[in-house]
């Protein structure tokens, strides 16, 4: 059976079975299909991957603020993915040339060891991310000492040395091996025996994937069930404060990000584990052999499109990515039209900024917001308001009604100071442009 499609051909095309010493019938139509069309599809996930990926490394790093410790992980995994496409092309020539590697010994070890670290370091990055969010939402008040910037750069630094150990084997026994009988050279793995191939394919499967994948799973599913119990408790004290909504749409993006890696690697995995059993022979038969030589071929083209796919889900469900784009595009790219006044940072438009700057129609936006904020927390107090305490003394109807047109409720006159104050987003138009990174 096959190695990993993405580090071998298909070497069962060109096997017999060995059990019976009868030939597999090869299905040619397919494997034109195969030769034709998965190099093109890798192509084009490496030029929009190599496009994205640089994208978000940029907009991080030439960004003014400081980083968040989700987005250091995030970081390190669009770099591991820069790494893997950069060897896409390598074996989009190799599968053009019918797995007949023409690049020599060194980039045929080189490559292959560059995509097992990609597989590696991109699943335990995510579960150092997962285990961010978990901290974040589920431990909150405990995790102040551990979550840290530097820790998160320690595990970032400790994941990449653990992907370099685990791709030591790779790098080591993979080399270019000449194949009269089907006069080839392919890139294939030489392990000194059998048994061997079996047992790093399972130390691909379960530490690679099988234990990363179930720690994942539990984390992000105590991270849903956190954030559910903390939405219906701040709906029944109607309260939610601009950090809490932050973390939230931080927590959304790294849960997207974490399900399209499991949806685009399981799979493969699953082909993976079925080839292991057709290597211990529990599985047999050349019907096997060809659904499990395809089923890697075509799940592996799915495995690759995640390592593109993230940038696009920063752009379309990372709000937070996007002000910190525009941010970013601003210092090269003006904004402003000549000869008009230049704007204020983003972080520092306030309510009254914004109805100045926007037309009056967003000032009446401005007020009516605060109006039903005032209005909001006033009703909520006085519902929940404790008894007057005894011997204080109670005004008298006339006096009641004579301050009600002269001054306000003490909570009326907190949340007008708060406004004057604050940099908190009243408005639609000044919640898009606040410069709150997720």
């Amino acid at each position: 059976m096959t190695e990993n499609p993405l580090l071998n051909g298909p070497s069962s095309i060109h096997r017999e079975n060995e059990s019976n010493s009868i030939i597999c019938p090869e299905l040619e139509d397919w494997w034109k299909i195969v030769y034709s069309i998965l190099p093109i599809y890798m192509d084009i996930i490496c030029v929009i991957g190599m496009f994205g990926n640089v994208l978000v490394l940029l907009i991080y790093l030439l960004y003014k603020g400081s980083l968040k410790i989700a987005e250091i992980y995030l970081i390190n995994l669009a770099v591991a993915d820069l790494v893997f496409l950069m060897c896409l092309p390598f074996w989009a020539a190799n599968i053009r040339n019918k797995f007949d590697w023409p690049f020599g010994n060194f980039l045929c070890r080189s490559t292959n060891a560059a995509i097992s670290l990609n597989m590696y370091t991109s699943i335990y990055l995510l579960v150092a991310v997962s285990l961010d969010r978990y901290l974040t939402f589920v431990h909150t008040l405990s995790n102040r000492g551990i979550r840290s910037k530097t820790l998160a750069k320690g595990i970032c630094l400790l994941t990449w040395v653990f992907g370099i150990l685990v791709c030591i084997p790779t790098f080591a026994f993979r080399t270019v091996k000449h194949y009269p009988q089907w006069n080839i050279s392919a890139c294939t793995l030489d392990f000194p025996t059998p048994s061997w191939i079996t047992a790093e394919r399972l130390v691909f499967n379960i530490l690679g994937f099988a234990l990363p994948a179930t720690a994942i799973t539990f984390l992000n599913f105590c991270i849903i069930h956190s954030l559910r119990e903390n939405t219906r408790e701040q709906g029944a004290l109607r309260t939610r404060s601009c950090k809490d909504h932050r973390d939230t749409r931080a927590t959304r993006l790294i849960i997207i990000v974490v399900l399209m890696f499991l949806l685009c690697w399981t799979p493969y995995h699953l082909f993976t584990f079925l080839d292991i059993l057709f290597q211990m022979e529990v599985i047999k038969g050349c019907v096997w052999e060809e659904l499990l030589n395809f089923g890697q071929q075509f799940t592996s083209a799915l495995a690759i499109t995640n390592s593109c796919i993230n940038p696009v889900i920063y752009v379309f469900v990372g709000k937070y990515f996007r002000q910190k784009a525009l941010q970013v595009f601003s210092q090269f790219i003006p904004l402003n039209a000549p000869g008009r006044t230049a704007q204020p940072p983003l972080q520092d438009i306030g309510p009254s900024r914004i109805a100045r700057n926007t037309g009056p129609l967003n000032e009446t936006c401005c007020q009516l917001c605060l109006t039903l904020i005032c209005w909001v927390d006033t009703s909520f107090l006085e519902h929940h308001a404790q008894p007057a305490t005894f011997g204080t003394q109670q005004p008298t109807a006339g006096e009641t009604l004579q301050s009600t047109g002269n001054q306000e409720s003490p909570v009326q006159d907190k949340w007008h100071r708060l406004a004057k104050t604050s940099h908190l987003p009243f408005s639609k138009h000044e919640k898009e442009l606040s410069g709150h990174p997720e």
